[in-house]
């Protein structure tokens, strides 16, 4: 299940949606003639068994820590001994120096950071560009840390561009080059064995291209398209397999099209999801059997200026969460959220927050009857010896609890924290 960044803003809550994006309640007209046009390659490739790779697997999840300066490192949450670890099992350990599996030194003239992902039972480190000393590159692991190597490296002029998908054996992603003679990008759909870091081209885009690959339905990819039409914005979501025309699949393999004006959607696990800003409603349709179900969310949904329209937000079992949006002269704008139950039809409101501007509590990922939420945040002090100086660093990280969704849904916070580093 795809899972949300914290809502800072508005804006921000509005792009941090992976499928999520603001639609019109009628289709669109098909797009200008302009529209990008992509020319097949002819592969006879039929994905099958592809998901969305993210850092969540079944009994916990990993993160990417700045514990100390220059540095990250690779944590564990486990859901059922509500615990946060280092990826480490060298008790004598510190953690801040490559000794330790945990241990990732960053580029001190750059400071890029790599991007952690889960592709089956390995562990990936993505950076997506070049640094100052390093190449774009994909480095792999086992889930405890253990063998840690280069997969395969990519040019300076190359971006690797998410979503990354992942079937048994391949890594699936968007990659950019820049060129310099002529002055031009393009864009590919490739393919990486984490066996032995083999690079396979799958497609070919057009250099005018707008859309991008957002995720999976089934074993299609899914992608999204914006274009501007009679002075208003639209995007259009639409399935594709790489052995397919791009082109002719946008215009015919169509899941839902919507003005950003109009009405917000997402797609995520076998649903649309389709919230009408005009209506005040949210509606929910199988993908795959076309059932609908709309529920009048008008009780709770006040009125809202622009670029604060609400928006979707995680979504568990039959309910989807909603946050509205109000202007506040201290924080910029406070957040309300209710939950929808398409079951019932029911709104329920959810007034659970942290101490970080009155913010509602973020829920991460879902494990069994309970949801990993963060209801706070800590501020830690730590001091460590290194080449016989004594230093002292300060770091923030985030609280994070178990929750049962009967008190999520009760807004009653009876949280079990789970243990942070070092405690």
């Amino acid at each position: 299940m795809p899972k949300r960044a914290l809502f800072f803003c508005a804006l921000l809550a509005a792009c941090a949606v992976l499928f999520c994006a603001c639609a019109s309640s009628q289709s669109a007209s098909a797009p200008p003639a302009s529209a990008p046009q992509a020319e097949s390659q002819g592969t006879a490739l039929v994905l099958d068994e592809i998901r969305t790779c993210t850092a969540y697997g079944p009994d916990g999840f990993y993160l990417l820590k700045s514990v100390f300066s220059n540095s990250l490192n690779i944590t564990y949450i486990d859901y059922a001994a509500r615990q946060e670890l280092f990826l480490c099992n060298r008790p004598e350990c510190l953690h801040n120096d490559d000794t330790c599996k945990s241990y990732i030194p960053l580029d001190p003239g750059t400071g890029v950071q790599p991007s952690l992902y889960l592709a089956g039972n390995t562990v990936l480190l993505i950076y997506s560009g070049a640094s100052e000393t390093s190449l774009p590159r994909i480095e792999a692991m086992e889930l405890d840390g253990s063998n840690r190597h280069i997969v395969v490296e990519f040019e300076a002029s190359q971006t690797l561009v998410p979503p990354y998908l992942f079937d048994t054996e391949f890594l699936y992603f968007s990659l950019t080059t820049q060129h310099e003679q002529p002055l031009s990008q393009t864009t590919e759909f490739i393919r990486v064995s984490l066996k032995d870091g083999t690079v396979e081209s799958v497609y070919q885009f057009e250099q005018n291209i707008n859309s991008l690959i957002a995720g999976t339905y089934e074993n299609s990819l899914v992608a999204d398209m914006v274009y501007d039409q009679d002075n208003k914005t639209y995007r259009r979501f639409f399935t594709w397999q790489p052995n397919e025309n791009f082109a002719q699949a946008c215009e015919t393999n169509i899941i839902y099209e919507y003005c950003l004006t109009e009405q917000g959607a997402m797609v995520e696990n076998g649903y649309l999801y389709i919230l009408d800003f005009g209506t005040k409603s949210v509606t929910r349709k199988s993908l795959a059997t076309g059932e609908e179900i709309t529920v009048d969310c008008s009780a709770m949904m006040p009125d809202f200026e622009k670029n604060m329209e609400p928006r979707m937000d995680f979504t568990f079992e039959d309910y989807v969460l909603i946050n509205t949006y109000r202007p506040h002269e201290q924080y910029g704008f406070v957040i309300e959220q209710f939950l929808v139950d398409f079951r019932s039809g029911k709104l329920t409101p959810i007034h659970l927050e942290n101490l970080y501007q009155h913010r509602p509590i973020y829920i991460a990922s879902e494990y069994k009857d309970e949801l990993c939420v963060i209801c706070d945040y800590k501020t830690h002090t730590d001091t460590f010896e290194q080449d016989g100086q004594t230093y002292t660093s300060e770091y923030v990280t985030e609280q994070y609890a178990m929750l049962k969704k009967s008190d999520y849904i009760a807004s009653q916070p009876n949280y079990q924290l789970i243990s942070s580093l070092g405690e």
